[in-house]
C-alpha cells in the first residue's frame, strides 16, 4: 500500500534559465526516512549545465531556439542544505502492543468502580454514580477514574433493555485524562440490574495533532451483582434505597464492561 505524503513533503523542484548564457540551474528538495523513520531528513541539492542551442529569428520580437544539454549523460549537483525533520512526519510509527490504538482495536474494555444508585422508596427516578476508566484487557487499574454522576435517572421504565432510553453521562470529575472517555451514554434497569454502556474516546499515539476517535458498545449487557440497603431520609418518613456493586476479589466495588470498537465518529451509530 502506498501512503500519500502531505503536499509539503512532496519532492520540490525549481528550474531557472538564463536567456543570455543559456545556462540551466536545477534546485530540488526531497525527503528521506529510509535510515530511521524517527529521524527523517530534508535534503536540498543544486546543479547547473549549459545548453547547446541553435536559434532562429522569426521576427524582431520572436526567436525560436532548440538544443540539448552539453552533458548528454546528465549533469551532477551537490547538496547545499540538510535539515532534520520532526519524528515520523513521513511515515506513521508502528503502534506497539500496549498502545492506545492497538488496545482499542484488539482488547478494548472499560472498568467500572464504586457503582451506586440511590432511589426514594416506591420511586422510579434516582441518582446514579460510577467511576470509569479505559482499561484494556489485562491492564492494571489506576486510582484516578473519571466519575459519572447523573440525577433524575429512570431505573424502571421497562424490563427489557430496548425500552430504556440511553442517558448521556454527566461527568462530576475527570481523573487521568489519557484514560478518560470523551463522552459516554448508559442505560440501567433497576429491576434486573442490567447495565449497558456506550463510550467515546480518542487515541493520539500515532498522531497527536489528529487523534483517532472511537466508539464502543459493551459486548452484550452486564448484569451487575449488588447489595441494597434502606436508610431513613432526614425529613419525612420516606426511605432511600442505596445499591452498590458487590465487592470482588480483584478490587472493592469493581467490574468490567468489555466491548469492541464498532464505528468511527463520522459514521452513524446504532444499538
Amino acid at each position: 500500500m502506498t501512503v500519500q505524503r502531505q503536499p509539503k513533503y512532496q519532492i520540490q523542484t525549481s528550474i531557472e534559465l538564463d536567456p543570455v548564457t543559456f545556462s540551466v540551474t536545477v534546485n530540488q528538495t526531497w525527503f528521506c526516512d529510509d535510515t530511521d523513520p524517527a529521524e527523517p531528513v530534508s535534503l536540498t541539492a543544486s546543479g547547473r549545465t549549459t545548453l547547446e542551442v541553435e536559434c532562429q529569428d522569426f521576427n524582431p520580437t520572436t526567436t525560436f531556439c532548440s538544443g540539448f544539454s552539453a552533458d548528454e549523460a546528465g549533469f551532477k549537483g551537490r547538496i547545499v542544505s540538510q535539515s532534520t525533520l520532526p519524528p515520523y512526519v513521513l511515515t506513521d510509527p508502528f503502534p506497539t502492543h500496549d498502545s492506545c490504538t492497538i488496545s482499542s482495536i484488539v482488547s478494548p474494555a472499560w472498568r467500572l468502580s464504586d457503582f451506586e444508585t440511590v432511589t426514594i422508596s416506591n420511586g422510579t427516578l434516582g441518582s446514579l454514580r460510577f467511576g470509569i476508566e479505559f482499561a484494556p484487557v489485562g491492564s492494571q487499574a489506576t486510582d484516578f477514574p473519571s466519575i459519572v454522576f447523573n440525577k433524575g435517572v429512570d431505573f424502571t421504565s421497562g424490563r427489557t433493555a430496548s425500552n430504556i432510553t440511553w442517558t448521556k453521562c454527566q461527568f462530576e470529575s475527570i481523573g487521568d485524562v489519557a484514560l478518560a472517555p470523551t463522552g459516554c451514554q448508559f442505560r440501567y434497569n433497576g429491576e434486573t440490574k442490567v447495565f449497558a454502556l456506550k463510550v467515546e474516546w480518542q487515541c493520539d499515539d500515532l498522531d497527536a495533532k489528529n487523534p483517532n476517535d472511537y466508539k464502543m458498545l459493551a459486548a452484550g449487557r452486564k448484569r451487575l451483582a449488588g447489595e441494597c440497603n434502606f436508610r431513613d431520609m432526614v425529613n419525612g418518613g420516606a426511605q432511600q434505597k442505596a445499591c452498590r456493586l458487590r465487592k470482588t476479589e480483584r478490587k472493592d466495588s469493581e467490574t468490567w464492561i468489555r466491548g469492541s470498537v464498532y464505528t468511527f465518529l463520522d459514521m452513524e451509530c446504532g444499538d
